[in-house]
């Protein structure tokens, strides 16, 4: 059968590209959680960073523009991974929707295409600025996609791998801030809302890489191989701990009721960890992926609310 061509079961008929890429992103990216996740992300960064300025919360087109684009730009890094990691997955994970042909390696291709033409489209009607940050985001997406051509030896130090490629989250964060305050503006506490968005990134590419010692894979690197599931899963937590010290940081006298939740909020994924640790199980290990994502949203509500709190 040939790649990206599967048949219906009824008619025996090549299914269309709609209801494959429909089951595509079923498997690998599905859309109701990202559109939520991508919502409390986007109107928490953009809330609090004019909450920072001037008090004032306004919206107009440029906050759907802006929504849209972080989606596509997720998807897009979908994409990318498809590609980059194709051979690999072909080999240990031969079950995933393109190796077995859901989607072909070309249809990837052209979809990734046809989302970066979108995104430079549709900022390059909200002033330079904006066009000019979008354009950076993608030479850096796309030179991180070529591993910064120096693939062999950045995949030998897992960390300083992600390190690099958490980066593209802070570039996030500038586009949806800059939708409320000029670059040449921002101020200390904003710059702390960059490192907040680095380390939250982080917070996912760790929480996702850590597998139970019976559910390693042979062939696939990750945090739990690199440096043991305890030590990967104390890392998880350092990195919300971490996350929240940023975050009370900008909240001093600023918002005490943020800030105290804000120290409170690494529980959730405190309690995932000692969950895993006592029993280091496939469940375990997700329910210890999914706390660092609720923590992530937790600290998106909570930049919220402040707006609302004061």
């Amino acid at each position: 059968m040939p790649e990206g061509k599967t048949k219906s079961k009824k008619n025996n008929k090549p299914e269309s590209f709609l209801k494959r890429l429909t089951k595509y992103q079923k498997e690998r990216f599905p859309i109701i959680q990202y559109l939520i996740y991508i919502l409390l992300y986007d109107l928490g960064f953009f809330i609090l960073s004019s909450y920072l300025v001037n008090k004032y919360v306004s919206f107009s087109s440029i906050n759907i523009i802006g929504f849209i684009s972080v989606f596509l730009i997720f998807f897009e890094l979908r994409l990318f991974d498809e590609i980059k990691d194709y051979d690999i997955d072909l080999k240990y994970s031969p079950q995933r929707p393109v190796q077995r042909g859901l989607i072909s390696i070309n249809e990837v291709k052209k979809m990734l295409l046809i989302v970066i033409i979108l995104l430079l489209f549709c900022n390059t009607f909200y002033g330079i600025q904006n066009f000019v940050l979008m354009v950076i985001i993608q030479i850096y997406i796309i030179i991180m996609a070529k591993e910064f051509f120096i693939g062999k030896k950045l995949k030998k130090n897992r960390v300083l791998y992600a390190m690099l490629h958490m980066v593209v989250m802070s570039l996030m964060t500038l586009y949806i801030i800059s939708h409320a305050v000029l670059v040449s503006m921002l101020n200390i506490r904003h710059l702390t809302l960059l490192a907040i968005s680095y380390l939250i990134g982080f917070i996912i590419e760790v929480g996702r890489k850590i597998e139970a010692p019976k559910e390693e894979k042979p062939g696939v690197d990750n945090y739990s191989k690199l440096l043991g599931p305890k030590k990967a899963a104390y890392l998880l937590f350092f990195l919300t701990l971490l996350s929240s010290i940023f975050t009370f940081s900008i909240f001093i006298q600023l918002n005490n009721t943020a800030g105290i939740i804000s120290l409170f909020s690494p529980l959730i994924v405190l309690i995932g960890v000692i969950n895993f640790i006592m029993n280091m199980n496939k469940r375990n290990s997700a329910i210890m992926n999914f706390s660092g994502i609720i923590y992530n949203m937790l600290i998106f509500s909570i930049f919220i609310s402040s707006y609302f709190w004061d």
